[in-house]
């Protein structure tokens, strides 16, 4: 059996309109360029994602600065949130926050399916996940803007309990995976190539039975092989060197190899990077959604809003909206990456300066197209189990529910459709309440989910349609080990009116489904009988009249009237009653000589049950 992890991996959207893996062409160009890019230019977001103190940041550095090699035309870039930069992130010695760096990819290293499609130059731009178990919201935001992710494990401990929720992630968002088996140089150098093929088989057996074969495993070591070697000033583009070690050749020649050699393995990752992902699938079509990390003022210009572009396309000089504020801003100007661009489109890393905003009312949240967005108070949304979250999943409990950047709680209610569900919340189909959610698992390719979730937030939150929401229960123990990932969909309909349950009890057909069981009190003839022990005698009976019931195992017939006051009720048959019930048999007598009672089988011959349905958001009951 293969080695699953703290509790056993594998499951099922991309970040919004984006699409990595080997998958069919678009149908539609892909779009690769933006003003500071030309348009052979192509921009990939790759999330470093791992259990902390896996070395993602340290990964991070070598990827960044082992290109660069003192070749000023591949000179990296980095944001101030990189590398741990933030004094908090350097006091604990972890990462608290998201990290964004970027650089180009050397020429020798892009894919022919790059250059098939006229693609020259490719950008890399690594977003550095937080690790620990208290960060994992900002993860499933991090998770969101990516097209792939290199999953860094450490070799010494395989698979940890953020490793595990990192691969639940990359299923639930369909990356592209490329395991990066980090700190190999721990390992005797006599051990070592014996302990790497270990470990390696193990992740493989975990990832094949999560859904992901044939997934590189690249070793690496990012600790620098020659503690000797030191950055200089001239050698860091960005001016701070951080601690990374790295250094220019003095002696020309290969000016990648030279560099590289400071670290392990790191142009093999660079390598199974581009020979995994495909030419993003980018499209300006959509209306302007860009996801915010990061906000903050600049003296005398105004309020930076830094993110990621999701779909759509934006110029300066246009006017977005700030949805948590619902407020509207012009574009005073743009960045990417340190240089001034014009226009920015899908699956860029831009900062979009704007006026009168104070920067501490938006820490986190979402840019659009003015109007495009709900802010919502409910929401419908299809619904899939995580199977490895263990404890029941219950309608009218309440859980944490992440669309983007942010985290609300939402009381949630479960709907089972009649048919798979489509794309759009159907209205028109009728659904049944499901008090929990099971594990419900499809075959590749088939679409037979037919689980729907009410979204019933706390306070509001941006929910743009079609995103994709992640619920988890945050207020586990983060120590405990278990999956605190509960289950995940994709929002159909959101609801901006504090007053939407008006909307649902117009809209929404949901029921309960209902049994009530009673008995015969006497046979009146052979095609009506008086029933009792269904009803109370206070129950309304002209509620139930023309309901169908049926007999023992399926003899139906129809309640035509209520009998007296004490909750008994007349019956109708279609066709006459068994004749066993109309002329009764005598009671026999046992070898004792005492009375049989009417046997189990008797007893059920004389059983009536009524189902019907309840409905949840009207008064009204039916069959």
């Amino acid at each position: 059996m293969p080695d699953m992890g703290p509790w056993g991996l594998g499951l099922d959207q991309t970040a919004a309109g984006s699409a990595v893996g080997r998958s069919k062409p678009a149908s539609e160009p892909p779009h690769t360029g933006r003003a500071g890019m030309p348009a052979t230019a192509c921009n990939i977001n790759i999330g470093l994602l791992g259990h902390v103190d896996a070395g993602k940041t340290a990964l991070a550095y070598a990827l960044t600065f082992g290109t660069y090699c003192g070749q000023p035309s591949l000179a990296p870039v980095t944001s101030t949130a990189a590398f741990d930069k933030h004094p908090e992130s350097k006091a604990r010695g972890i990462t608290l926050d998201l990290g964004f760096s970027a650089f180009q990819v050397p020429k020798e290293l892009v894919s022919p399916e790059f250059e098939a499609a006229g693609i020259s130059k490719v950008q890399i731009t690594l977003v550095d996940c937080p690790g620990h178990a208290s960060l994992v919201k900002t993860v499933l935001g991090g998770a969101q803007i990516i097209d792939a992710m290199i999953l860094v494990i450490d070799a010494a401990k395989g698979f940890q309990t953020q490793t595990s929720e990192c691969l639940i992630i990359a299923e639930i968002t369909r990356k592209t995976i490329i395991v990066a088996l980090n700190k190999v140089d721990l390992f005797p150098e006599a051990e070592r190539e014996a302990r790497i093929s270990k470990m390696s088989q193990r992740i493989t057996k975990t990832l094949e039975a999560a859904g992901f074969p044939n997934v590189p495993i690249i070793p690496v070591c990012t600790k620098p092989l020659e503690p000797t070697a030191k950055l200089t000033q001239d050698a860091d583009p960005t001016g701070t060197s951080d601690g990374v070690q790295t250094t220019a050749s003095s002696a020309g020649g290969d000016g990648w190899y030279e560099c590289n050699a400071r670290w392990m393995n790191i142009e093999a990752l660079l390598r199974g990077v581009m020979d995994s992902v495909c030419v993003p699938r980018r499209s300006t079509q959509k209306p302007f959604l860009c996801m915010v990390d990061h906000c903050f003022a600049i003296k005398g210009q105004g309020t930076v809003l830094t993110g990621t572009v999701l779909e759509g396309s934006t110029k300066v000089g246009d006017v977005i909206e700030i949805v948590s504020l619902s407020e509207n801003r012009k574009i005073k100007s743009m960045q990417s990456f340190k240089k001034p661009v014009t226009t920015v489109a899908q699956g860029d890393r831009v900062g979009i300066c704007v006026t009168k905003l104070e920067p501490s009312l938006v820490e986190r949240g979402m840019l659009a197209a003015p109007g495009s967005v709900i802010f919502a108070h409910a929401a419908l949304a299809t619904a899939k189990r995580i199977r490895y979250f263990k404890p029941e999943i219950a309608s009218k409990t309440k859980i944490h529910v992440t669309i983007g950047h942010e985290t609300a709680l939402a009381t949630i209610t479960f709907l089972k459709a009649l048919t798979p569900i489509e794309d759009d919340f159907d209205f028109q189909q009728e659904y049944q309440y499901e008090p929990l959610l099971p594990d419900h698992r499809e075959a590749p390719g088939q679409t037979t989910n037919r689980y729907s979730v009410l979204l019933e937030f706390d306070k509001p939150i941006a929910c743009p349609k079609n995103s994709l929401f992640i619920t988890s229960k945050l207020d586990d123990d983060n120590h405990a080990g278990a999956c605190r990932i509960a289950f995940h969909g994709r929002v159909q309909h959101a609801m901006a009116d504090p007053n939407y349950k008006e909307q649902l009890a117009k809209m929404l057909r949901v029921y309960k489904l209902k049994e009530k069981v009673g008995t015969i009190d006497r046979v009146v003839d052979e095609r009506m009988l008086i029933g009792a022990k269904m009803f109370k005698k206070e129950t309304n009976l002209e509620l139930f009249v023309g309901m169908k019931v049926v007999l023992g195992s399926s003899h139906e017939g129809t309640i035509e009237s209520g009998f007296g006051q004490s909750g008994k009720f007349r019956v109708r048959f279609a066709t006459a009653l068994p004749e066993s019930l109309v002329r009764p048999a005598k009671a026999t007598k046992n070898p004792a000589g005492r009375r049989e009672a009417a046997s189990g089988q008797e007893d059920d011959q004389r059983t009536l049950r009524l189902t019907f349905k309840k409905a949840v958001y009207q008064d009204r009951i039916y069959q």
